[in-house]
Parts: structure tokens; sequence; C-alpha cells
């Protein structure tokens, strides 16, 4: 459990530091190309790892292939898709408000996909952890004072709902269709053939002229990139597999919302403030995350 949980929280770090990162870098580099280059290079690199470690492991067995890509293209490099184009499409508030519903999508998957029922204890992290994000996530004396900026539904919201939803079977599939392998295998196999789906794509793209070519790296910008590759995909993909494997896919997603307050603090550096609607936020979902772990051992020892 121990593992599990240092396993979450480097997860929650690696994803949420990546924000203000990617925000700064959009400034300079198309969004697909961030796309592209976050898993890339780091297909090779997992590969390596995972050769040095477990030596024959890194070849997929008689009849993994079909799921492996099946995992990659739709799981990962599906999710990247629905998300990139949600994100464009979508009322920035309204992707704040969906994206602390992940605990209930994740939830209704599970339910759907092995007949998990959540129980009261997800439940009320739930509930704290949505209420938390939004918390997290909006400027409160601004919509009080009536100058806020307007929501308004743009039809992107719905590709961040199915990017959740395809994430969440990515992250149940994949535990039960190589529950022998080890989480390195199951994250550098999959995110092996997502980058393959991935490039493809972007090839696509750069070769009809939809996207423009990359623009030449700065030399301010090399560990940001770096960053990119062994933070969000090397750490943080490995990170959650294995803590969705101990701890459940509905308790790791009450994690995530922790991530809003992560980007503030790691965007101090670029000129953001936290505020004490996110600050405070961030210990409602603690608090949410603290309890659930807490009823979930103690419904164990009584077991």
């Amino acid at each position: 459990m121990l593992i599990a949980n240092i396993a979450i929280v480097a997860t929650v770090l690696a994803w949420g530091i990546q924000i203000p990162f990617m925000a700064e870098l959009l400034h300079r580099y198309e969004p697909w190309f961030l796309s592209v280059w976050r898993y890339a290079p780091a297909a090779p690199l997992l590969l390596l790892v995972l050769w040095l470690r477990e030596g024959a492991a890194v070849l997929p067995r008689a009849g993994e292939w079909g799921r492996l890509w099946l995992l990659g293209v739709v799981g990962i490099a599906g999710f990247a898709v629905t998300y990139t184009l949600g994100i464009r499409y979508a009322d920035p508030v309204l992707v704040a408000i969906i994206s602390s519903s992940a605990p209930i999508t994740s939830a209704a998957i599970a339910w759907a996909l092995r007949g998990d029922r959540p129980n009261r204890h997800l439940a009320v992290a739930s509930v704290l952890a949505i209420l938390g994000c939004l918390l997290a996530s909006l400027d409160v004396a601004s919509l009080l004072r009536g100058d806020g900026a307007r929501i308004g539904f743009r039809g992107g919201e719905l590709l961040i709902v199915l990017a959740q939803a395809i994430w969440s079977w990515y992250s149940i599939k994949a535990q039960e269709w190589f529950k022998g392998s080890s989480q390195l295998r199951l994250t550098s196999l999959t995110v092996a053939t997502a980058t393959g789906a991935l490039v493809a794509i972007y090839a696509a793209c750069l070769g009809s002229g939809a996207v423009p070519p990359p623009a030449p790296p700065g030399a301010g910008d090399a560990w940001m990139l770096a960053f990119l590759v062994v933070g969000p995909v090397m750490i943080g993909a490995v990170g959650w597999n294995t803590a969705v494997r101990h701890l459940g896919i509905v308790l790791c997603s009450i994690a995530l919302n922790l991530m809003p307050v992560v980007a503030v603090l790691a965007g101090i550096p670029f000129g953001y403030k936290p505020t004490f609607e996110q600050l405070g936020g961030g210990l409602i979902v603690l608090a949410g995350i603290v309890y659930a772990q807490l009823m979930q051992a103690r419904a164990r020892r009584a077991a």
C-alpha cells in the first residue's frame, strides 16, 4: 500500500507540474507537436529500461498484440487526441468543472465493466474531491462581483467527458488483461503502441498541411521539454498503473483532483500566484482522500 500511495503522489506531481510547463511552451510550439513529443522519446526509453530490468519481457507474448494495440491506440492515443481537441474547442471553466467529475466517470465505467458498485466512503470522498476541485478552479471573488469570464457550452466539453471515459476504460482493462505483468511492462508496451499511432496521425497532419512544422527548440525550453517526457509519461504513466492496481480506479481519480493545486504551485516561477480558493480546494480534496483510505483500512481490519 505504501508503494501505491507513493506512486499516486508521484503521478499527481508529474501530471500537475506539466500544466504550467505546457502553458508556457504553447506560446512557442504547436499543441499537436507537444502531444506527440511527450510520447515519442519516452517509448524507446521505457522499452530500454524494460529490457534492462526484465529482458525478454520486452517482447509481447502470443495473443497479446491485439490487446496491446487496442490499449495503446484507443486507450492512450485516443485519450490524447480526444482530450487535446476537447481543450481546444471547450470553455476553460467548463473543462475544469467537468474534469473534477472524473471520480464519478471512473466509478460509472468500473460499474459498467466489472459490476463494481461504489461504496459509501468513496462516494463521500468523490463529493469532497469535486467540491475541492471546483473551488480550486474558480475565481470566486470575480464571480461574486459579476466580472468573471462568461461560461458557455462550445461542444468540446463532450470530448472531455469522452476522454475521461476512454482513460478509465484503459486503466481498468490494462490491469484486467495484463494481470501477470509488471506495471513497467504494461506501461512500456502500451505507450509504444500509442506512440506509433500518434506519430502516424501527426505525420499525416504534417503532410496534409493541417499543422505547421515544429519550431526549432529554444535553449531555455530544453529542460521543460525533457520533463514532459520523463515526468508525465515515464514516471506518471507507470505510477498511475501501479496505483490503480492497488488502490482502485475511483480513489486514484479522486487524487487527481489535487492537480490544479500542484499546477498553481509549480507555476509560481512563471508568475502564477496561488489563491485562497486553490489552497482551500486542495485541502478539501486531500481530506476526501484521507477519509477514503482510513475507511478502507478499517474495513480491511474488520474483515
